[in-house]
C-alpha cells in the first residue's frame, strides 16, 4: 500500500512532541535520561526518524534501546489516542477499519477495546523465566486481561506478541518466539470471556521474523540482519519460514486470519528471500512457469555451466527457478517436510549444482 509520513497523521508536530514528552514523564517517571528525551523527540521528528506505528485508535511511538535510557532499561513505548488528543491528528486516518493487528509489548500494559463497548480494555503481558545451571530462559507468558489471568507454557525466547482484532469480541494472540539456529514457534490463543485458550501450538512452519545476510546473502561474510515485518491488518499480513531447498534459506508468504483464528494463505507459492544461484554441474531440463496461474509451458533444457537462481516453492512438490533473462521455470521434486529435496529428476543435487550452502 502506500507509505505513509507523519504528516499525513499529525497536523501539529509541536504539540505533538510536547504530548510525547509528558506521556513518556508519566509512564516511565524513573527513567536515568541517558539522552535528553526533548532532543532526542524533537530531532526524530524533524528528521523522519521517528519509530511509530498507527495503530486502530491512535498511535503507538517506540523508543528503542539506549535511544533514551540505558541497556538495563529497555525499550521505551507509548500510545497517544485519538480520543484523548484530537487536535493532534488530521482526519483522515482516525476511522480505521474494524478489523486491524497492533503488537503487544511484554512487561508492558496495552489498552485495546477488545468488545466495542468504547472502553479500552487492559492488556499485561509478564514473562515467566526459569533458572537452569546459572541459565535463565522464558518458561511461560503470564497474561493479564482486565483482571483474569492465564498462564501458557511456551518454548523459545525474545517473544514477539501481535493481537489480531477481527470484530467485537472476536481477537486472536499471535506469538512468535526464537528457537535454535535460527527458527520461530509461532503460538495462537483466542481471547474468550478476558482469558486465553489455545488455538495453535507452537508451529514452525509461520514466523513472523527471519533472519537473512545483508550482504547480497553471501554467507561467508556471516552479516545477519533480522527482517521483522509488523502486523497491521490481519486480513492481508506476511508470515516467513525456514528452508534448505538447494540451500538455506527463508521464504514469505502473505495470509489472512481464518475463521478459526489460524493464518490462511493468499498466495500459492512462498518467495524465498535469499540469493541463491547456483551452477550447473549437468544438462538440466525445466518447464516454462508462469507464476500467477501456476501453469507449465514449453520445455527447456539448461546446459552444463549455466546459472539459475532458486526463487520460490510451494512447499510441497515445485521448485522455481529464474534464469538471466528474468524468466520463470519450474521442476517437480519430492519436498520431505515441504522443505528439502534430494533428487531432481531422480539425480542427486549433488550431481546437478554447484554453489549449494547449508547452514549447519
Amino acid at each position: 500500500g502506500e507509505e505513509l509520513m507523519l504528516d499525513d497523521i499529525i497536523a501539529d508536530k509541536k504539540a505533538f512532541i510536547e504530548v510525547i514528552k509528558n506521556r513518556l514523564d508519566d509512564e516511565y517517571p524513573n527513567l536515568s535520561n541517558l539522552n535528553d528525551p526533548n532532543k532526542v523527540i524533537k530531532k526524530q521528528v524533524k528528521n523522519d526518524q521517528l519509530c511509530w506505528t498507527l495503530t486502530n485508535n491512535g498511535i503507538n511511538i517506540l523508543f528503542n534501546v539506549y535511544e533514551l535510557a540505558s541497556y538495563a532499561e529497555g525499550a521505551q513505548s507509548i500510545d497517544i489516542y485519538f480520543d484523548d488528543e484530537p487536535e493532534l491528528f488530521t482526519g483522515d486516518y482516525q476511522n480505521l477499519p474494524e478489523a486491524y493487528a497492533v503488537e503487544l509489548y511484554s512487561s508492558d500494559v496495552s489498552y485495546v477495546d477488545l468488545d466495542g463497548d468504547g472502553v479500552r480494555d487492559e492488556i499485561s503481558i509478564m514473562p515467566d523465566y526459569e533458572t537452569v545451571d546459572d541459565y535463565s530462559y522464558l518458561n511461560a507468558l503470564d497474561f493479564d486481561i482486565n483482571g483474569k489471568y492465564t498462564v501458557k507454557k511456551v518454548e523459545g525466547d525474545n517473544p514477539t506478541i501481535t493481537l489480531m482484532h477481527m470484530g467485537d469480541n472476536e481477537n486472536y494472540i499471535y506469538v512468535d518466539l526464537t528457537t535454535d539456529n535460527d527458527y520461530h514457534l509461532l503460538y495462537i490463543y483466542e481471547i474468550y470471556n478476558n482469558k486465553l485458550r489455545q488455538v495453535m501450538k507452537g508451529n514452525t512452519d509461520y514466523a513472523l521474523g527471519a533472519e537473512v545476510d545483508e550482504d547480497d546473502n553471501n554467507y561467508e561474510d556471516n552479516i545477519y540482519s533480522n527482517i521483522k515485518v509488523p502486523i497491521t491488518n490481519p486480513h492481508n499480513f506476511r508470515l516467513f519460514r525456514r528452508f534448505q531447498i538447494l540451500s538455506t534459506s527463508n521464504g514469505y508468504m502473505d495470509y489472512t486470519v481464518g475463521s478459526n483464528g489460524k493464518p490462511e494463505p493468499l498466495n500459492n507459492l512462498y518467495v524465498l528471500t535469499n540469493d541463491i544461484e547456483l551452477t550447473l554441474l549437468q544438462d538440466l531440463t525445466l518447464n516454462a512457469f508462469d507464476i500467477e496461474t501456476l501453469e507449465e509451458g514449453e520445455e527447456k533444457t539448461f546446459e552444463k555451466g549455466d546459472k539459475i537462481k532458486v526463487v520460490m516453492t510451494d512447499a510441497k512438490d515445485t521448485i522455481v527457478f529464474e534464469d538471466d533473462d528474468d524468466n520463470y521455470y519450474s521442476v517437480k521434486a519430492k519436498l520431505n517436510h515441504g522443505n528439502y529435496v534430494s533428487k531432481i529428476n531422480d539425480i542427486k543435487i549433488e550431481k546437478l549444482f554447484d554453489g549449494m550452502m547449508f547452514a549447519g
